[in-house]
């Protein structure tokens, strides 16, 4: 997750402080009308760490014994995974862990907070969430394999309580690392996270793809102060101030507000506008903007971008001074991006072809759209909107492929993300769908408005798996159903759907109308909607810009 080696190299700026509910002063952030803080809280950072922390929960004890052992090798596979964990508790557990973090924070800092969860995946981070898929698995196959204690180290005379601990130590290593094993299980964390939210009261938001490019919106739109997150990518996003590596010093078996009102914690808080000063040998960040920023951190290798053999921070810096810093006598009439390419062309180990070379520079530029151009939700327009983080630098503008790329929405959504249908926007935000898998969250506890919307994409869902057949039938020639069959069923089912799925086509007046009739219980934009009664009252509130 985030740049590596990023965060450690800005210790010379990075500010440890001690929080308390008396040393607000110490996070040097303005606080106009002697108001209380606004705090975000990057919600996937918690959970992805209660997870691995209670990640033994989901490990069978009879792995960790020769008994145990035995027991479970005269069990067919299926029937060892029935037993290998206690997912109800694992699930509690892990809320328990994040809430009493959210807790604490409203007593060190009596902010107003705001947790905000990861929606779905952009399209352009498919391969490396599918990575990290296999790696989860692999590690849950570890974690119930049947192996008997082995020598797996260099010393012959290790004894057998010895290899005992050492083959144990590594299921249950094994088993922290899978964590919550598959999606279902971690959404299953999330939602039970999102359901005490409501029973407490604590504002959240779900943002329509990455948290981190929603919390970067947020900051810079001054509707937060803080964000708390364990996440280096706020680094090329811009964020004006992180607090990272929160260490809360929490009660020891007791959640009541009287032994929470001592809380305190330490962390290490980051402002951006210091990076010019960082004191790093490797890393002067001397006239550096957001946008070289972002340029530096996608050539070093992120989440969206693989970096060449040999490019790290220190040389990615390097030629990127070079590039857009330094006059040039024989490429003046080169862009400095088009510099920066040549560059690392030059410098990689890699041998590189024409080919590659121009699908690296693609596959840059699509990571750097994901860092200047993310789809967010704007609490205050009630809708998704693809913002410009870049704040529409000269630099970047005057980029051929870069703009034309940036006044092309439909490939622009390929890259970072389809713009929701506005109620969509609205329903994802307030954590009712589930914008990584379309399914209801806390059926029992939606509103009426929501579960009638909810019919209306079920509709869509079932039109896209008749489109994905009719795809298979097209390539098999008519292996499955008949083609017109299909097509005459579509037909049928898209005469009744509300499109919501492809947000920036335009829309039929007839679904228009039926989307009207659809919301008739009173579902409205997030930032003007009170749908009933039974609404939450922990939703996004409305406030005027400056506010949250």
């Amino acid at each position: 997750m985030g740049i590596e080696g990023l965060l450690s190299r800005l210790n010379s700026i990075s500010h440890t402080i001690h929080l308390s509910a008396e040393d607000q002063e110490k996070l040097k952030i303005r606080n106009e009308n002697d108001r209380n803080l606004r705090v975000a809280v990057d919600a996937s950072t918690w959970i992805s760490a209660a997870c691995h922390a209670h990640g033994s929960d989901l490990l069978d004890e009879r792995h960790l014994t020769n008994s145990g052992r035995h027991e479970l090798n005269q069990q067919t596979s299926p029937q060892r995974r029935q037993h290998v964990s206690d997912i109800p508790l694992f699930i509690e557990q892990t809320t328990k862990s994040v809430m009493r973090k959210v807790k604490s924070i409203k007593f060190c800092l009596s902010p107003d907070i705001l947790v905000v969860f990861d929606g779905a995946s952009p399209p352009i981070k498919m391969d490396t969430v599918q990575s990290r898929k296999r790696g989860r698995e692999e590690a849950a196959e570890q974690s119930i394999a049947l192996v008997p204690p082995v020598v797996t180290g260099n010393d012959p005379n290790m004894n057998i309580d010895d290899l005992a601990h050492q083959t144990n130590h590594k299921k249950i290593s094994a088993a922290k690392k899978a964590g919550a094993r598959d999606q279902k299980i971690y959404g299953a964390v999330v939602n039970s996270v999102i359901q005490a939210l409501r029973e407490e009261k604590v504002t959240f938001l779900v943002s329509p793809y990455e948290a981190d490019g929603q919390l970067a919106f947020l900051a810079k739109k001054g509707y937060i102060d803080l964000i708390v997150s364990e996440d280096s990518d706020f680094i090329p996003l811009a964020a004006p101030s992180v607090l990272y590596k929160y260490n809360p010093i929490l009660p020891f078996m007791d959640d009541s507000d009287k032994a929470f009102s001592e809380s305190k914690a330490t962390g290490k808080l980051i402002h951006f506008r210091e990076l010019m000063f960082n004191s790093d040998p490797s890393l002067i960040l001397l006239n550096f903007n957001a946008t070289m920023m972002s340029i530096l951190c996608v050539a070093s290798g992120c989440d969206y971008c693989k970096n060449l053999k040999g490019i790290g921070l220190v040389t990615a810096k390097t030629l990127l001074e070079e590039s857009f810093l330094l006059e040039h006598s024989s490429d003046m009439d080169a862009h400095p991006l088009e510099r920066f390419f040549s560059k690392l062309f030059q410098k990689t180990r890699e041998k590189l072809n024409e080919v590659d070379k121009e699908n690296y520079r693609q596959t840059f530029l699509n990571a750097l759209m994901m860092y200047l151009h993310p789809v967010v939700f704007d609490p205050v327009q009630g809708k998704c909107v693809i913002v410009d983080l870049g704040a529409s630098d000269p630099v970047m503008s005057e980029y051929r492929p870069y703009y034309e790329l940036l006044r092309d929405t439909s490939k622009l959504q390929d890259i970072v993300g389809k713009v929701y249908d506005d109620t969509l926007s609205c329903h994802v935000a307030e954590g009712w769908i589930d914008p990584k898998t379309w399914n209801l969250r806390n059926m029992e506890s939606a509103p009426s408005n929501i579960l009638t919307f909810y019919d209306t994409i079920s509709s869509i869902k079932e039109i896209q798996v008749l489109n994905q057949e009719i795809q298979m039938v097209d390539e098999k020639d008519g292996n499955h159903k008949n083609k017109n069959a299909l097509s005459s069923e579509l037909d049928e089912s898209s005469s009744e759907a509300i499109i919501v799925l492809s947000p920036l086509e335009s829309t039929p007046n007839k679904t228009q109308e039926s989307q009207n009739s659809a919301l008739s219980s009173g579902s409205k934009p997030l930032t003007q909607c009170s749908s009933s009664s039974t609404r939450s009252p922990n939703l996004l509130p409305v406030r005027k810009r400056g506010t949250l």
